[in-house]
């Protein structure tokens, strides 16, 4: 794994969450957890690779993420449904699919600045290159669980790989070829023939072809496809080396040829097809025209054409053409359709062309006799999450302008009306309307609210509908069971099943009860302006609730056991309110580097915790504290639990299960105990889009917090 971040997210390196239920338990060791170096079984010498040896290992759950950093590199299966990137910061990802339904993953892979991609079942198996020749190959189940990672040293180093429907076929730096399966194990090897060097390995449907130096010239070499043996050999041949491609139906290789200057066209080369049965070499022309392609060749389609890119920004453009010297299929050109993509990167497959513009995807597909051109996008919308807040069923978070519950691995469960929405019981949630609720989407607003989404109706009478309101809702048939009056803020507490409702100088307060589904046993106290602070009458020695008020540097307590009485006299403290918790504990800012903890047997003083902010568990037992870059937890003693460096940082929120969730743009599950991230969530709104981002909308060139 690369690690770029200080100290941060070490324990980041694996498991994470994935936007899809799964049957598979979420990991509970990181991703290297699972990779086990390729261990040689007899001392490496020249000819003799070391055998690749998987060790048993647990299954990692790989997180989906969007990339951080624009990509650099793609590759794809041959057949064109699945691909891997790589970004400018040798980050991968693996696109499992290319129709919009499924995120892609993260891979925890080395440095790469190649890949090989194969189908594993219904699976992938993915071989990687780093720029010392090191070489590894990831197995990732269809659910994103990876089973396998098998890592090699870089010595004698890997040159080049390639598919080879089975598994991969290697070329190490001393002329080897190796032969292994898609774990990465080897099934066999072949030494150079005597005066030859392999220069390049090419694989298109079933058959591989070396490009091979000998003494006279290049030439190429079948490689047998039932054993691994050198089979017959090609005329000399004359090949860019840098493009060069080999067809589907093994006839012909399509390359690049520099012209001299007295023949220079606007491009300086053209395009040539070479005959693997003779060497003969021709150039890819119009022969009404007698013009040829401008651009580069990138590979052939799986009807034996050519396809060309022309990279030229805003007029970029890719074509089809038939090696006779007839294009059919453009994309691009003045349209500016491919103002953004990479398309002298892009990789040709059996069914399309995919290239990326930017952090997306560019998926191209020709016209057909019904149906034309394509062209579409693949890629997150929305970058960054605003805020997060506890709740009793969840934490939720406000991303695009939309707030969501999150499930247990942080990535969204379901949507919820507003940031002002409290999930408790099933289906259930009580929820602040306000009058821009009914109002057309801005975006920032995050209280926004999509009338028909609540009601299900497409017609309403807003007279009714757009009340301003406290409700409490049935999430699953979207129904009001009940309504009050609007209010400053609403509260729940769900061991004493208890509501407060803050009406400014009045707290409302009412209890839920499970057999009518209703809230009843209804009380008001005059609050003089008061927070409100429900409590677990259980940690907080039978009180249910506080109010507290802020006036100036003292803070007024009252503490409330019973409803039905008057409160109580205000008890004072000196500071400012920072944080409360369940257990009815106030922690107070007593200077700019001391926070001290008040409702236990004695008060206790936390230091050292100038410009940070805490948040205390519910129970009280431990608190979190964030600072700039920095996340730490305490005992509730004030004893140090775990730091660890995490940038970005802006706020902390404690789940039910007792994890922290962490958000710095994107959002984090850690381990309470030890601090390392078991869960992350970067990127939402993915899908498949007809159209671009523009420049403004592309996400900051930041490496997110899943790439780690």
């Amino acid at each position: 794994m690369r690690w770029v971040l200080p100290l941060s997210l070490v324990a980041c390196s694996g498991s994470g969450g994935d936007a899809q239920k799964h049957e598979a338990p979420p990991a509970t060791a990181p991703p290297v957890g699972v990779s086990s170096p390729a261990a040689p079984v007899e001392p490496l010498q020249f000819g003799a690779p070391p055998a690749v040896v998987a060790k048993p290992a647990t299954p990692v759950r790989l997180w989906n993420a969007r990339p951080g950093v624009p990509l650099a590199r793609v590759f794809a299966t041959e057949d064109g449904s699945a691909a891997v990137s790589i970004d400018e910061s040798n980050h991968a990802r693996l696109w499992p699919s290319l129709d919009g339904k499924r995120e892609p993953y993260v891979l925890p892979l080395t440095t790469p600045v190649e890949a090989v991609i194969n189908r594993d079942g219904d699976g992938y198996s993915i071989a990687a290159l780093d720029e010392s020749g090191g070489f590894e190959v990831i197995v990732v189940s269809a659910d994103g669980v990876m089973t396998s990672h098998v890592r090699r040293e870089p010595e004698p180093g890997v040159e080049i790989a390639v598919s080879r429907g089975d598994g991969f076929l290697v070329l190490h730096r001393d002329q080897t070829l190796e032969h292994l399966d898609k774990r990465g194990a080897r099934i066999g090897s072949l030494l150079p023939q005597p005066g030859s060097h392999v220069v390049k390995l090419l694989h298109r449907n079933g058959r591989t072809l070396a490009l091979v130096r000998k003494r006279d010239g290049l030439r190429g070499q079948w490689i047998a496809t039932d054993t691994l043996a050198w089979g017959d050999e090609s005329p000399k041949l004359r090949v860019d080396l840098s493009k060069v491609f080999l067809s589907p139906d093994h006839k012909r290789l399509a390359t690049l040829e520099t012209l001299p200057d007295a023949l220079l066209d606007r491009s300086g080369a053209q395009v040539l097809l070479v005959d693997l049965d003779t060497g003969a070499a021709k150039p890819l022309l119009n022969k009404l025209s007698m013009n040829g392609p401008m651009g580069v060749p990138i590979g052939f389609a799986a009807d034996q054409r050519v396809i060309i890119a022309f990279s030229d920004f805003e007029l970029s453009t890719v074509e089809w053409w038939k090696p006779s010297g007839h294009s059919n299929a453009v994309i691009g050109g003045m349209n500016y359709h491919l103002e953004f993509v990479a398309v002298d990167q892009a990789v040709v497959t059996d069914t399309n062309v995919i290239a990326f513009a930017e952090h997306d995807l560019a998926v191209m597909r020709p016209n057909t006799a019904t149906a034309p051109s394509e062209l579409r996008y693949l890629g997150y919308r929305i970058t960054r999450t605003r805020g997060i807040k506890p709740t009793p069923a969840g934490v939720v978070a406000t991303i695009g302008g939309s707030a969501y519950l999150l499930d247990d691995n942080a990535r969204v469960a379901k949507r919820v009306p507003t940031l002002e929405t409290i999930p408790f019981g099933k289906d259930l949630a009580l929820i602040k309307f306000t009058a821009r609720d009914w109002g057309e989407p801005v975006i920032g607003v995050s209280n926004f609210i999509d009338p028909e989404w609540i009601e299900g109706s497409k017609i309403k009478r807003k007279s009714q509908d757009s009340t301003p309101r406290i409700a409490l809702f049935d999430l699953a048939t979207k129904k009001e069971l009940q309504r009050w009056p609007t209010a400053r803020r609403i509260y729940f507490e769900p061991t004493s099943q208890l509501m407060a409702i803050d009406r400014g100088t009045k707290a409302f307060f009412a209890r839920f009860d499970a057999t009518t589904r209703k809230f009843g046993d209804e009380h008001t106290i005059a609050s003089g302006g008061s927070e409100i602070v429900l409590l677990d009458p259980a940690l907080a020695g039978g009180n249910v609730a506080m109010l507290v008020r802020q006036r100036g540097k003292t803070i007024e307590v009252r503490t409330l056991r019973d409803l039905a009485a008057e409160p109580p006299a205000p008890t004072t403290l000196t500071g400012t309110l920072e944080a409360t918790d369940r257990a009815g504990r106030l922690y107070v800012r007593d200077d700019t580097d001391t926070v001290v903890v008040y409702g236990g047997k004695e008060p206790v003083r936390l230091t050292g915790l100038t410009k940070w902010r805490v948040r205390p568990h519910p129970n009280g037992t431990q608190v979190a504290a964030f600072a700039r870059s920095r996340l730490m937890l305490l005992g509730e003693r004030g004893d140090d639990k775990w730091a660890v460096g995490f940038p970005g940082i802006s706020d902390v929120a404690w789940s039910p299960d007792g994890a922290l969730v962490a958000l710095s743009g994107d959002l984090a599950k850690l381990d309470a105990a030890t601090g390392r991230v078991v869960a992350a969530q970067c990127g939402w709104s993915f899908g498949l889009r007809i159209s671009a981002r523009e420049p403004s909308d592309f996400p900051s060139t930041n490496e997110t917090l899943c790439d780690h």
